[in-house]
């Protein structure tokens, strides 16, 4: 339906709210694989139903692009869910648009937060223990 908004006149306008509206859809969804694609275990990309349907978003100038693609719509929607806390859904999208730095950090981030975790809950036990 938010595809149909880039038909009209003012396709400008109507292109940033279509891209909106399929942004919030690839959220809600969280069909991934689905809507963006994905990489397989070999490194190939599968696309995905939106990068067929990338020219009516206006997502991409004239040829198809799907790096414009993968920066674009597919960053965006992992760098929403990472502001939100939800890094696991981040994950394979910063995986899928090739942001193997952003992958590769909050993995760091992650698993630092759990050594420290386990650090503070073992605190009490060690103290308990030197006593």
């Amino acid at each position: 339906y938010a595809l149909c908004f880039t038909l009209g006149p003012k396709q400008a306008d109507y292109a940033r709210l279509a891209q909106e509206q399929v942004r919030e859809l690839i959220l809600q969804s969280g069909d991934y694989a689905g809507l963006l694609g994905e990489v397989r275990g070999d490194g190939t990309r599968v696309p995905g139903l939106l990068l067929k349907l990338a020219p009516l978003l206006q997502l991409l100038p004239g040829e198809a692009n799907e790096e414009a693609f993968y920066s674009g719509m597919v960053e965006q929607a992992a760098a929403r869910c990472e502001g939100e806390g939800r890094w696991r859904e981040a994950l394979p999208l910063f995986n899928l648009a090739g942001r193997y730095d952003r992958v590769l950090g909050l993995l760091s981030q992650q698993l630092a937060t759990c050594i420290q975790a386990q650090n503070d809950a073992s605190l009490p036990g060690l103290l308990e223990q030197s006593q």
